[in-house]
């Protein structure tokens, strides 16, 4: 998955598929950019338009940078469970969600 943010509509499907490819106590781990208010996300943002907007970067349908907390909500739909978020995972407002496939 290159960005979660992107496919504001399919995220849950992603995660439900992703969730079936995983064998039972497999893990699924996503890093990801997190909208938050602190500096560090605006200057994300910020690089985020810049790359839209010179071309290397593509954003079809906007740039969305969900909090962590729809994250959390959105593995727990798809039938992750025990679901961990470490934020501070990289510069900017990059988050890290760590999600374990429990049963059948």
């Amino acid at each position: 998955i290159r960005c979660l943010g992107e496919v504001t509509a399919e995220r849950l499907e992603i995660l439900r598929k992703a969730r079936k490819a995983i064998i039972s106590g497999g893990y699924l781990i996503v890093r990801d950019a997190c909208g938050t208010g602190a500096s560090g996300h605006r200057a994300v943002d910020l690089i985020e338009r810049w790359a839209v907007g010179i071309g290397h970067n593509k954003a079809d349908r906007g740039l969305h940078f969900p909090p962590s907390d729809e994250y959390s909500d959105l593995f727990a739909e798809a039938g992750f469970r025990n679901v961990s978020v470490q934020k501070d995972a990289g510069l900017g407002s990059n988050i890290l969600m760590i999600a374990r496939r429990s049963g059948l």
